[in-house]
């Protein structure tokens, strides 16, 4: 289970990172670059991680006789969403660096750009602003930009990994 746990969280960790920070570099100067970025950042994240049910199917029918546990098939579900993390985390370190370490202060201009464009009041505006140098005084932080990083595909691996488990289970 550990070559596949591997294998498949490098696959889909280092699909994520170089599909989305290439298409994050693509994008760098477009006025809608933050949402871009989201919409784009977790479709891939979707996409590649859907290696999880393939691999826990493989897993059940290549070695396992046909049989799962639900328990079995999500402990790996997760342990390939944590490997796919750390490369995630890997891959943005080294664009974010890559690139200057500029990324929330363009995240914050496009923001604050769409909020005049939507029409947002001054004080929200004002408001937001002063919210967004907080994040950029935290994201300067390794410790915490890793954390943030980590959150941010956390959650569709544990997704995909609970319905990959309740899907494929044969006791």
């Amino acid at each position: 289970m550990g070559r596949i746990l591997l294998v498949h969280g490098l696959i889909a960790g280092a699909v994520i990172a170089i599909v989305s920070f290439g298409g994050l570099a693509l994008m760098a100067g477009d006025d809608g670059v933050a949402a871009g970025s989201q919409w784009l950042g977790y479709t891939v994240m979707v996409i590649a991680l859907s290696v999880i049910y393939f691999a826990v199917k493989g897993y059940r029918d290549d070695q396992q006789g046909g049989v799962i546990r639900f328990r079995v098939a999500l402990k790996l579900g997760l342990g390939i969403s944590l490997v796919a993390g750390a490369v995630y985390v890997l891959g943005w370190e080294i664009y974010f660096q890559a690139t200057g370490g500029d990324f929330v202060q363009e995240y914050a201009a496009s923001y604050l750009a769409q909020m005049r464009a939507d029409g947002a009041a001054v004080d929200a505006i004002s408001a937001a602003r002063e919210r967004m140098a907080e994040f950029e005084e935290l994201y300067a932080f390794l410790p915490a930009r890793i954390a943030i990083t980590r959150v941010e595909i956390l959650p569709v691996g544990v997704l995909i990994s609970l319905l990959s488990a309740a899907l494929l289970r044969k006791p």
